[in-house]
């Protein structure tokens, strides 16, 4: 019923122009996005097209051996449809996916699923595909997410450190100070977690040179200094703090509170949502109660990055 490739260079064009006019697809899809990490993952991303040859889905994707990932190297993935997507057809779509990785051998489907967040319309058809292929939920991440479009209240804690932050004489920049910020976040994630970004400098810069409209930097500063900053990624839907770290200075200032609130209130008041990010560890194991304690504070609530994975 449908006609299934594997993605390959010379498809890149109609691939973008496909995400762009997608109802679930962020520019994390865009394959600049995607291929700056080929060197580390296998892509194995595949493109559907129904018997007319008109393209009705994508998935970004790569595998390992004969498991198939939907994407290891994004936040999310899962089947990038348009609009006029039904249920039935998305089902049909799953079976015939299946039908294709099977008869190259693969076995396994791990399946990122992309939360509600970041779709123009609904798009949890997704999930119940999932259910009926009787997926297995192995990681759940909770972020914590403000719906800017309705009521939200600052927590008295949020309200007092940025009143404090606002006595500090401290100046909000975009798109300035990133090797300062880059700095600030190796040593906190060293001395912290023993651990890297995921994006080295050289990776982050490249990118938000090519993805100027979705990637900032916004850091807060005193007298020229960085002390500190929030790395956002920018889509329709959605505001993502993508990494954030202060140093010792900006927590005494409360440098994190002043460019939290002035992204919320003003730079992205006119966004859906505004996500502060994940606050668990170990697939979701472990939630880091001081720190969702702190993001919720400024009126965000529960969000779910979930993972699931299947035999063909």
């Amino acid at each position: 019923m449908f006609i299934i490739k594997k993605y390959q260079t010379e498809d890149s064009r109609q691939w973008d122009d496909f995400i762009l006019s997608s109802r679930n697809g962020t520019f994390l899809f865009l394959r600049q996005y995607m291929d700056y990490h080929s060197d580390r993952f296998c892509d194995f991303s595949i493109m559907i097209y129904d018997p007319k040859g008109k393209l009705i889905a994508v998935i970004p994707a790569n595998k390992i051996e004969d498991v198939f990932y939907t994407h290891q190297g994004l936040t999310f993935g899962g089947i990038i449809t348009q609009s006029g997507i039904t249920t039935q057809v998305l089902l049909q779509i799953g079976e015939s996916v299946n039908n294709f990785l099977k008869d190259l051998g693969l076995r396994t489907v791990v399946f990122k699923k992309i939360p509600y967040i970041y779709g123009k319309q609904p798009i949890d058809e997704e999930k119940y595909l999932l259910f009926r292929n009787h997926a297995k939920m192995i990681a759940c991440n909770i972020s914590t997410t403000i719906a800017l479009q309705e009521e939200f209240v600052f927590h008295r804690s949020r309200k007092s450190a940025i009143n404090k932050s606002k006595k500090q004489e401290l100046v909000i920049n975009k798109n300035i100070s990133w090797k300062a910020f880059w700095d600030i976040l190796e040593q906190n994630l060293k001395q912290k977690f023993g651990a890297k970004p995921v994006h080295s400098f050289e990776e982050i810069t490249r990118l938000q040179s090519i993805f100027q409209n979705n990637i900032h930097l916004f850091t807060a500063e005193r007298y020229g200094v960085c002390l500190g900053g929030i790395v956002i990624y920018e889509s329709d839907m959605v505001a993502h703090a993508q990494y954030i770290s202060v140093n010792e200075e900006g927590k005494d200032r409360c440098a994190l509170d002043f460019i939290l609130d002035y992204l919320i209130n003003h730079e992205f008041k006119h966004k859906k949502y505004f996500d502060l990010g994940s606050s668990t560890e170990q697939n979701g194991q472990f939630l880091n109660e001081s720190l969702i304690f702190q993001k919720e504070g400024f009126g965000g609530r529960g969000v779910c990055y979930e993972t699931f994975e299947y035999d063909l």
